[in-house]
């Protein structure tokens, strides 16, 4: 998921404050770990030594939100050897909700190309994706046969050391004309 819900309050909630900043550092980070791998808001020791690179001691600060009540320790039913982010799934979406939500988009999607190709069950696999566009490909060169006009001039190519020498001696004899002949 690309994506998580934070009150913009965080940083003032009282819990979080009697934690500190590392442990609101780690909090947060807690929170975009759980729902990148959906962990649903478990966080074990594994993550929690992904998650807390550079901060000093982070069972430290683990340990303080879970004693300001920000977070609790997971028991043998939570199934983690770690910790719990309290009220995670009030505010984030479950691991379930996400996958439906993944299903249905697929379905919307399967129904949307059904209707704009009238084809009935089509999936778009790399081959067909192609042969798609390269026959759109073909249908539009036919229809604009007409080659590209030419522009109206060519750009000149670079001049070399002798053009160059060239026109510095003109720009020059040019000069003397102006001034009379003078240097």
């Amino acid at each position: 998921m690309g994506w998580v819900r934070i009150d913009d309050t965080h940083q003032d909630h009282p819990k979080i404050v009697a934690a500190g900043a590392f442990a609101e550092l780690l909090d947060i980070r807690a929170i975009c770990y759980s729902a990148r791998f959906e962990t649903d808001g478990r966080i074990d020791r594994v993550a929690l030594s992904l998650i807390s690179r550079d901060l000093p001691r982070p069972t430290v600060y683990a340990n303080k939100l879970v004693k300001v009540g920000r977070w609790r320790v997971a028991s043998r039913r939570d199934k983690c050897d770690g910790w719990i982010i309290h009220d995670y799934l009030d505010v984030q979406p479950s691991k379930a909700e996400r996958d439906a939500q993944r299903a249905a988009g697929r379905d919307r999607q399967r129904r949307r190309r059904s209707r704009r190709n009238g084809v009935t069950d089509a999936d778009v696999t790399p081959e067909s994706h192609r042969e798609s566009r390269r026959e759109s490909h073909n249908n539009r060169t036919e229809q604009n046969s007409n080659p590209p006009t030419p522009q109206m001039f060519e750009p000149e190519p670079p001049a070399t050391n002798g053009q160059r020498a060239a026109a510095k001696r003109q720009i020059r004899a040019a000069k003397r004309d102006l001034n009379g002949g003078k240097r």
